[in-house]
């Protein structure tokens, strides 16, 4: 069934590689966990063609699945470099992080690492193996203080859901949603989009949005959680403020990023391809 004929140039990476790699994996799980009861099968057609198992794996499958159908589709694999692995470590991974555990990430190290020795094995194909684990050790520590951020700063907006995976809710938040629901805002400001932290001034932090001009805006934040932000990171979020106030409140955050994300997000305001995983 598995097929390991033609070259890099010709090969596509969202379907005859990515489809071959997802049965391969399959099977070796499927050798590895005979006991189990479930089993695992194949299912035809493409969208379904990862194991069927337990745990980090599929989910860590599922996620580099679509991160290259997303953002490679059509690509051929002699297009692919390290910055595939910086993209995806930067700017694809943070915006899944509300329903990734820090079991998952590792799991995403680990299915990269066989991705590529997959690759390496069939297409002479070595760069990406070698960097794999370096590229994901450079973003080990960022993944995590942002998983934790995250959490910790959508408690400060007005959507009770604080994470997917594990599934939590801020029952006061709730509660006061529920309250607020059919109430009318009056003389409220609204604005949205991506934020970059410059600077932290007491227990505010600064944050300032290019759309199209360079605005500055000051939301509160306590101190503890403040000092675990860095200047330069990114937040995906909406925001509110009273009209005569200067001080704005948060409504929701999408996604936290570091400043590595800088590189590969349109910060003017515009299309931006973290907008489209958020």
């Amino acid at each position: 069934m598995l097929e390991y004929e033609g070259t890099a140039s010709s090969c596509q990476l969202d379907t005859k590689i990515l489809h071959t790699f997802l049965e391969y994996r399959a099977l070796r799980l499927q050798f590895s966990h005979t006991s189990s009861e479930q089993g695992y099968k194949l299912i035809e057609g493409v969208e379904d063609l990862y194991p069927l198992t337990i745990g980090g794996s599929k989910k860590a499958l599922d996620i580099m699945r679509r991160y290259i159908y997303q953002y490679y589709k059509e690509s051929t694999l002699e297009v692919i470099d390290q910055r595939f692995l910086e993209r995806f470590y930067s700017c694809f991974l943070p915006s899944q992080l509300l329903r990734v555990t820090y079991k998952e990430i590792e799991s995403l190290s680990t299915e990269w690492t066989l991705f590529f020795e997959f690759i390496g094995n069939r297409y002479d194909k070595t760069l990406l193996k070698s960097s794999c684990t370096a590229v994901f050790k450079s973003h080990e520590e960022d993944l995590h203080r942002i998983l934790y951020l995250i959490k910790e700063v959508r408690k400060y907006g007005e959507v009770p859901v604080l994470c997917w995976e594990p599934f939590i809710i801020d029952m006061k938040c709730y509660k006061n949603m529920k309250v607020k629901e059919n109430a009318l805002d009056k003389y409220i400001i609204y604005d949205q989009g991506y934020f970059v932290i410059q600077d932290r001034l007491g227990n505010n932090i600064i944050l300032f949005k290019n759309s199209p001009v360079k605005t500055f805006y000051k939301i509160k934040i306590d101190i503890p959680l403040g000092e675990e932000m860095k200047m330069g990171d990114i937040i995906h979020m909406s925001i509110k403020r009273k009209l005569f106030s200067t001080a704005w409140n948060i409504i929701n955050v999408k996604a936290y990023f570091d400043e590595s994300a800088g590189e590969y997000l349109n910060l003017g305001g515009k299309g931006n391809e973290a907008s489209k995983n958020s």
